[in-house]
């Protein structure tokens, strides 16, 4: 991210998501609906390895009423799969 950061360059990356990523999104209290049973939310965050906090957009989607959804299911949250990204974007979080 440094590297494209440094040359000016936009970018959109897909995170792994790792336990405090989970525990983030665990945490998140304010999706947006952005149609039906898909919402969006956005953080500053800082990854263990960043240099820096960047942007995250969150994605939860329903799995009850999108069962070819993509994404990881975490155990605390059932009924739900997640994507997690980092972005310089500057677009709203349900355009992300």
């Amino acid at each position: 991210m440094d590297w494209l950061e440094d040359r000016r360059l936009t970018y959109i990356l897909a995170c792994k998501l790792m336990q405090p990523l989970k525990k983030l999104m665990a945490a998140q209290q304010r999706w947006l609906e952005i149609g039906e049973g898909v919402s969006v939310a956005e953080v500053e965050y800082e990854g263990i390895y960043w240099s820096k906090p960047r942007r995250l957009v969150m994605v939860r989607q329903e799995i009850a009423r999108r069962p070819k959804a993509l994404g990881k299911e975490l155990f605390d949250l059932p009924g739900y799969k997640f994507q997690a990204y980092v972005t310089t974007l500057e677009l709203p979080a349900a355009e992300v």
